[in-house]
């Protein structure tokens, strides 16, 4: 006769051997198909449903009149990864007061595929069109103002008319602290390493460690030609001990989540790779030491609302069920 303990005890341990084996890792909250922001730029959107078949007779394709009234942002890609984390960890909180711009912007319905946020929108609207830093983003929405452009240069500007107050959530006193150059905001790292690989292991291990601890990352690739920041949401390791990075880009002309495989090259340089079907969408040539480097890492570390512990999914149930009744009829026939 089983008893109950023992019974218990396999269930259990058959639970967590199903979650143990779950990859990729995520931060709080996010998977594969939910929980993650893809702020694009508009401009980035050119093409729109024709109003008429034969379009090319008697009209051009139309932008919906939502279009017009977003301000130009061509060089807006670090307010898009700001906005994507902040909508994140606005997410996990119940305490968001009602003034606080949250969830998607009105013009959702008419422009779906730029899956613009009401937080984007209000950056864009408050900083020029410029050069800019997550950091700046972030600490103008808990705190108002800008950071030192010493620290964190920026070619956007404060907009001095803007409808927007920023400083939502001053009350928690995450402030940049000058004399120790230090944030209870945020976190970054920079990636160099020239010479040789042997600081894969350790950069890895930094990209890890910001998802291990949920915090919501944005990466800095830098080329010849200028720099692009673009979302991380998890990691997975491949075969070779190559991590596998998740990520979401206002650049990419898609509204979803890709993977970019993290690649060293002999000399020291982190770069994104393709993997499988999907092509490098930042390319680096490690021969000629040229393209896309992944340069930075940067986190938002504001204390994320209480954890909530999802039920286990039905197919985690009827799995634990079939494998528990093999258990059983092996148990019955010893």
């Amino acid at each position: 006769m089983i008893e109950m303990p023992v019974l218990r005890g396999s269930m259990l341990a058959l639970l967590i051997c199903s979650a143990a084996t779950a990859s990729p890792v995520f931060i709080r909250n996010v998977s594969e198909t939910e929980g993650w922001y893809d702020v694009n730029k508009k401009t980035m959107w050119n093409d729109w449903p024709m109003s008429k078949p034969n379009w090319w007779e008697d009209e051009k394709p139309t932008r919906p009149a939502e279009w017009s009234t977003q301000p130009i942002d061509t060089q807006m890609c670090w307010a898009a990864a700001a906005a994507n984390i902040l909508q994140w960890w606005q997410d996990t909180r119940t305490d968001i007061p009602a003034s606080v711009p949250n969830g998607y912007a009105s013009t959702y319905e008419a422009m779906p595929q730029v899956a613009q946020l009401s937080i984007y929108q209000a950056l864009t609207k408050s900083w020029s069109n410029g050069g800019g830093q997550v950091e700046q983003a972030w600490n103008w929405w808990f705190n108002g103002g800008m950071l030192p452009d010493v620290y964190f240069s920026t070619s956007s500007q404060l907009e001095a008319t803007a409808a927007y107050t920023g400083a939502y959530w001053s009350d928690l006193g995450l402030v940049f602290d000058d004399a120790s150059i230090s944030s209870p905001l945020f976190q970054s790292y920079s990636f160099w390493s020239e010479g040789d690989m042997r600081h894969k292991d350790e950069f890895s291990a930094v990209i890890r460690e910001y998802i291990d601890k949920d915090r919501g990352t944005s990466l800095t690739l830098q080329s010849e030609t200028g720099g692009h920041a673009i979302t991380m949401w998890g990691y997975d390791v491949d075969s070779a001990g190559d991590l596998i990075l998740y990520l979401t880009d206002s650049d990419d002309y898609a509204l979803g989540m890709y993977r970019q495989t993290l690649k060293m090259s002999g000399s020291g340089q982190l770069y994104l790779d393709g993997i499988d079907s999907e092509a490098a969408r930042y390319a680096y040539d490690p021969e000629n030491r040229s393209g896309w480097e992944l340069t930075a890492i940067h986190g938002l570390t504001a204390p994320l609302g209480p954890r909530t512990i999802p039920e286990p999914s039905a197919g985690l149930l009827s799995m634990a069920s079939l494998c528990l009744l093999v258990w059983k009829r092996r148990r019955l026939a010893v």
